[in-house]
């Protein structure tokens, strides 16, 4: 007598949930970020040890200090006006427009990042405050997405579960820091309302 439901070998079972694994890993995070917000921030703190003023010409080096770190390919200078510079930071698959908002120096500092390719802006504001040691520096970073696309979702999950708006400021504060010829800080994430 015949079985009327063969069963299924062993190979086609491990071909099914490799499938099945494989479209979970770009199922899942699409899913869970449609219904996640739109707005993300991320604020860090440190204390260097160097003068207001010398952690401001630094910071305000935009060629040395791209606030897309080392995925920058090429950075291209923009017309600037009287609060600072302007720049377009180009990556592999993106370009980030970046101007200068409010420059008080050397206490506050705030920039705008714009990628439109991807729908999404950010600002970024920079706090500089004397200390008895040096200078404590607050960065933080608040993205919206502004237009979102097909990959929005995927930028919602990974911006919400991976801490990429806290990562960002972290690193501006390393890259500062190294620029100052300073050993890695000490730095602290600030909780934000």
């Amino acid at each position: 007598m015949t079985d009327p439901k063969p069963k299924m070998s062993a190979s086609a079972r491990g071909m099914w949930l490799a499938l099945g694994f494989v479209l979970s890993i770009f199922l899942v995070p699409y899913f869970l970020g449609l219904s996640l917000p739109d707005d993300y921030q991320g604020a860090v703190t440190a204390e260097l040890a160097h003068a207001p003023q010398e952690v401001w010409d630094e910071l305000f080096d935009h060629r040395l200090h791209p606030l897309s770190g080392g995925s920058v390919v090429k950075l291209v200078e923009l017309p600037s006006d009287d609060l600072g510079p302007a720049w377009e930071e180009r990556m592999q698959r993106t370009n980030l427009v970046v101007s200068t908002k409010l420059a008080e120096p050397p206490q506050r500092l705030i920039r705008l990042a714009i990628d439109a390719s991807n729908g999404v802006e950010s600002t970024w504001e920079y706090e500089l405050g004397a200390t008895d040691g040096g200078t404590q520096l607050v960065i933080r970073q608040r993205v919206r997405i502004t237009d979102p696309g097909f990959s929005t979702p995927y930028f919602r999950t990974f911006f919400h579960y991976l801490g990429f708006a806290q990562q960002a400021p972290r690193d501006q504060v390393q890259s500062i820091a190294r620029g100052l010829g300073e050993d890695e800080p000490e730095i602290l994430p600030l909780e934000e309302e």
